[in-house]
């Protein structure tokens, strides 16, 4: 993998995580915040938001199960579970946001995640070639 590449995925990587360090670590002060940093009570949490959330859980859930079942043996790149669930996160939040029929502007937030896992999937493909090579 290009060190660009590489300097770009890392700084992504670095960035979610600390971002999520901080929403968990504020969560347990009672504070919510919702991406990238909207804070708001908890109750207000908007429903298109978490539906979507929940929803991908519980299809990365599935989709990683099916996967085991198919091939128990098959190792993953950590690098794959996050670009996994991105995907999923980007495909049903465009559709529970088009149900709950948002304002356009909402839909940037999932296109961040799918410029995320597009990155995810480029760098994964690159620096795992072997793992595909069958």
């Amino acid at each position: 993998m290009s060190k660009t590449l590489n300097s770009i995925v890392n700084l992504l990587i670095t960035l979610i995580a600390l971002w999520a360090t901080y929403v968990s670590f504020e969560a347990l002060f009672g504070v919510t915040i919702i991406f990238p940093f909207t804070f708001v009570e908890a109750e207000m949490v908007p429903y298109h938001r978490w539906q979507s959330v929940r929803l991908a859980v519980f299809l990365t859930v599935i989709y990683f199960s099916v996967m085991h079942l198919i091939s128990a043996d098959r190792e993953f790149p950590s690098i794959y579970f996050l670009e996994i669930y991105l995907k999923i996160l980007t495909i049903v939040g465009i559709f529970v946001f088009y149900k709950a029929q948002v304002i356009h502007s909402e839909f940037f937030v999932l296109s961040f995640f799918a410029f995320y896992s597009i990155i995810m999937h480029i760098a994964r493909k690159k620096k795992y070639k072997y793992f595909y090579k069958r």
